[in-house]
């Protein structure tokens, strides 16, 4: 990430933790002191890779609400999802042109101190809307075949984190060049104050489909990519979740009755 992202990410993150409603401006950032060595990953320098800063933002403001949870446990948040990208290129069989897909997705914002996390959103640093289902088949020789949040994704707390997103793509008419990955598909999003942490994310080919390289593959029509990306980690011991919660989670899907009995202690 170049410095100023660095920036932006701490102001973001003291705002979050002081005061929503300071100004953005000189004042507020005056007093505050960011050192940051020079071509080191928090400040790159050209030619430094920067296309996916939004990965190193992401940890660097959970690690900052981390360190800073003593301190604030009020407003703290556990760690929440991470950015899963894909894209898809080729000819579009209607037009004959050039078509690119690209689409950042998002997952579970981490619990916090009085409330569940946000469910199937980006957070933090990144502003992305997803793109619905009828403008991408509209636009794009592709076919949405499951866009659904996923059951037991969001960490397990007091308060929950949110639930990560499964959505699977299959070309139609053409092949198309695929490349699709993210990150928290070794380590999750952490919970915190006894919290379990968020699902990982993941990358699914149907069978028969040619395996990744790199992120990077040719998907064929009638194959399919599934993507589930991360959910977010939960807040406080989870046997101390509301009864009436756990069976809304679970008559709601959010959890599953796995989880219900072996996690919360629910009686079924």
């Amino acid at each position: 990430m170049v410095f100023t992202m660095l920036q932006a990410s701490v102001y973001y993150v003291i705002k979050t933790l002081i005061d929503l409603d300071t100004p953005a401006n000189a004042g507020f950032h005056r007093p505050v002191s960011i050192s940051a060595p020079e071509q080191s990953i928090v400040n790159a320098r050209s030619p430094a890779a920067v296309y996916s800063r939004h990965d190193v933002a992401q940890r660097l403001i959970d690690m900052m609400l981390a360190a800073l949870l003593d301190a604030v446990p009020e407003r703290g948040i556990a760690a929440s999802t991470g950015i899963t990208v894909m894209t898809t290129s080729g000819l579009h069989p209607r037009t004959g042109r050039f078509n690119v897909y690209n689409e950042s997705m998002g997952g579970g914002m981490g619990a916090r101190a009085t409330r569940d996390g946000v469910d199937g959103v980006h957070v933090h640093g990144t502003n992305s809307a997803n793109i619905p289902v009828e403008a991408l088949e509209t636009e794009h020789p592709l076919r949405v075949e499951c866009y659904e949040l996923v059951t037991d994704s969001g960490g397990a707390g007091a308060f929950r984190g949110g639930m990560a997103i499964r959505r699977r793509i299959t070309p139609i008419g053409n092949a198309v060049s695929l490349n699709v990955g993210g990150p928290l598909n070794r380590v999750p999003a952490w919970g915190v104050l006894g919290a379990q942490p968020g699902g990982l994310s993941r990358v699914e080919l149907s069978a028969g489909a040619t395996p990744l390289v790199q992120r990077n593959g040719i998907l064929r029509p009638g194959e399919s990519v599934t993507v589930i990306t991360s959910g977010g980690g939960g807040y406080g011991e989870p046997h101390s979740r509301s009864r009436e919660l756990v069976r809304k989670d679970l008559r709601e899907g959010r959890i599953s009755e796995r989880a219900a009995k072996e996690i919360y202690n629910l009686k079924i």
